[in-house]
């Protein structure tokens, strides 16, 4: 059996998200993205289906490994001018910019 892994527990703990009821939710990663999380490896190819939160969880996963790193500078930039986002970490608080 494969062992899930460390960022897990940080997005499951840490984490939260908006309900279709605009309520606050802790996030439970669904059966697709718990696999994608057993089975990580240096390179993932996911055939792409939509609406099993593969982007969201990948998002989730390097944002966890930002936060839990010392010294680790991290940057997701979109295709779309107006989804555009950095995460700038410096000194343990991190800061988002839209542009």
């Amino acid at each position: 059996m494969i062992q899930a892994s460390p960022y897990r527990t940080v997005i499951e703990a840490m984490f939260r998200v908006v309900t279709p009821e605009a309520a606050d939710a802790d996030v439970v990663l669904r059966p697709v993205q718990a696999h994608l999380d057993a089975h990580w490896t240096t390179r993932n190819i996911v055939p792409k289906s939509r609406r099993h939160g593969v982007s969201t969880y990948v998002i989730w996963r390097f944002l966890a490994k930002c936060l839990t790193q010392r010294n680790r500078r991290c940057m997701l930039v979109s295709h779309r001018q107006d989804e555009l986002v950095v995460l700038d970490r410096n000194g343990g608080v991190g800061e988002l910019r839209t542009w």
